[in-house]
C-alpha cells in the first residue's frame, strides 16, 4: 500500500507518520485490496485537522478527524475508517 502525507500550513513529524502507518495497517488486514491511502494534515489556529482516504478496488473511503493534537487527529479519521470497513 503506498501511502501518501499532505501537510498544510504544518510539517508532518516522523512520529505522526509511524502512528498513521500503524493504523493503516490494520485497515489493510480489514480491507486487504488496500492500494493506496492519502493522508492530509492542515493546522488552524488551535485545531489540527486530519483527512484521511483509502482507496481500493472494490470502493473508495474517507474520513475527517478533529482534535487538538496531529496524532489525536489522524488516530480518530483512521478509526472512523476501521468502523466504515466493518
Amino acid at each position: 500500500m503506498k501511502i501518501d502525507y499532505t501537510g498544510r500550513q504544518t510539517e508532518i513529524p516522523p512520529e505522526v507518520r509511524r502512528v498513521a502507518e500503524h493504523k493503516l495497517a490494520k485497515v489493510a488486514k480489514l480491507l486487504p485490496s488496500v492500494t493506496r491511502a492519502h493522508v492530509i494534515l492542515t493546522a488552524d489556529k488551535r485545531r489540527q485537522v486530519a483527512e484521511v482516504s483509502v482507496h481500493s478496488r472494490q470502493l473508495d473511503l474517507a474520513a475527517v478527524g478533529v482534535s487538538t493534537n496531529q496524532r489525536l487527529s489522524i488516530a480518530s479519521a483512521i478509526d472512523k475508517l476501521i468502523r466504515q470497513v466493518v
